[in-house]
């Protein structure tokens, strides 16, 4: 089959979004000799992205199409890019580099690994479920306000009840596809989120502690890695760590990274009124260095967010060596096991004990790290692809069945 690989334009600021699109289509692009499928990438970039260069995979660019549907010109405009994937014989003038034969050839079958494309019509597609996090949690304000509800209901009916497949991140999260938009139970796989390549390979090499004076850091501290969405649950570590510190007698400092999202004017100001502003270090987003040494020499993560079944940031402090203390919500337990502590997200009482136990008993944090590497390994952006190859080549026997 020829399949064609959407590229999103997300950014690193997206946070784990960017990071799973990015891991899982370097490793597509680096095994694709160990399926018998050709490969090629699409997006509504006018040229292909830096990073993508050096794959040797062909470029098709829709960019000229999405003017046209920002000057509201819908008529034929959906219809022309669809003849022009399908192989039909009338075609539209899109541009492409190094893929000589796409003019001639038909597509197969796109996979898009991410869920917020709008999916080209008539051309069966492979798409991604990360979370239902709209129907478990409706009230918050990222997902329930503003018409947001709405559109992500009828967005995700569509785009996941045309789909050949959806994939869900495990067991808890293809349950929830199924029941929230009534699936037939075959078109929905579970496939883990994968530990990223970069926390595999700089969590193998010898650790050497750096200086994070530059990001006001001067002593001990946890890490929180998380864009500021009320969901992300900020506020629970800010109760913690006062309750560490009132009952424990420990004050290490709580480093908060990531972009704002409208929520952190909040969170500065209860930081504020719990006493606590010089506890807590705002970086902002950083650099990937950055995050590798605040993930290397952090007391642990924490990770205190309502939104589920499966998240990235976990997988990438087991990878890099770094104790991890999580929220206790549907499908965590699923994907981290014994690897890290479990605590209700709505209790700030039991995040401060755990917090208490990771400081002060050595043995317990050293089984976590070890429990985390083993975890880490179980599943990579080459497994997430072999199994996605094995999904491709299930479809083709339905695809054999038209021209």
């Amino acid at each position: 089959m020829k399949i064609g690989i959407m590229v999103s334009r997300q950014s690193p600021q997206a946070g784990g979004g960017f990071t799973y699109d990015q891991e899982i289509t370097q490793a597509l692009c680096r095994l694709r000799g160990e399926s018998a499928h050709e490969f090629f990438l699409i997006g509504y970039q006018p040229e292909r992205p830096s990073q993508f260069n050096s794959t040797g995979l062909g470029w098709l660019s829709l960019h000229r199409a999405r003017a046209l549907r920002r000057r509201q010109k819908l008529a034929g405009f959906w219809s022309r890019i669809e003849r022009r994937l399908s192989g039909k014989k009338k075609r539209t003038p899109l541009d492409y580099e190094n893929y000589p034969s796409f003019a001639e050839s038909p597509v197969d079958l796109i996979f898009y690994p991410t869920p917020q494309i709008r999916p080209i019509s008539d051309i069966p597609y492979i798409t991604t479920m990360w979370d239902s996090a709209h129907r478990r949690t409706p009230f918050f304000p990222e997902v329930g306000a503003r018409g947001e509800w709405e559109a992500r209901e009828k967005s995700y009916r569509n785009v996941l009840g045309r789909a050949a497949y959806v994939i869900a991140t495990n067991s808890r999260g293809r349950e929830e596809v199924i029941h929230y938009f009534g699936l037939e139970q075959e078109r929905v796989r579970a496939f883990p989120l994968p530990t990223p390549s970069f926390a595999l390979e700089e969590g193998a090499t010898e650790f050497r502690p750096k200086s994070v004076m530059h990001l006001g850091i001067k002593g001990d501290f946890f890490f929180y890695p998380a864009q500021f969405w009320p969901h992300k649950n900020h506020a629970c570590l800010l109760h913690a760590l006062k309750i560490l510190a009132d009952q424990h007698g420990q004050k290490p400092q709580l480093v908060f990274t990531g972009s704002d999202k409208g929520n952190r004017p909040y969170v500065k100001s209860l930081a504020g009124d719990l006493g606590l502003a010089n506890q807590i270090v705002w970086p902002g987003f950083v650099p990937r260095e950055d995050l590798v040494t605040l993930y290397r020499q952090s007391l642990g993560l924490l990770f205190p967010t309502f939104f589920g079944p499966e998240n990235l940031p976990p997988l990438e402090a087991f990878g890099l060596g770094c104790p991890v203390i999580a929220s206790q919500i549907p499908g965590h337990d699923e994907q981290l096991g014994d690897a890290a502590i479990l605590a209700d997200p709505t209790a700030p009482e039991a995040w401060a004990d755990a917090m208490h136990s990771l400081q002060s008993d050595p043995a317990q944090r050293e089984t976590l790290i070890q429990r985390g590497r083993e975890r880490a390994l179980r599943y990579t952006p080459d497994d997430f692809v072999r199994d996605l190859f094995k999904l491709m080549d299930e479809f083709a026997a339905y695809r054999r069945c038209w021209p």
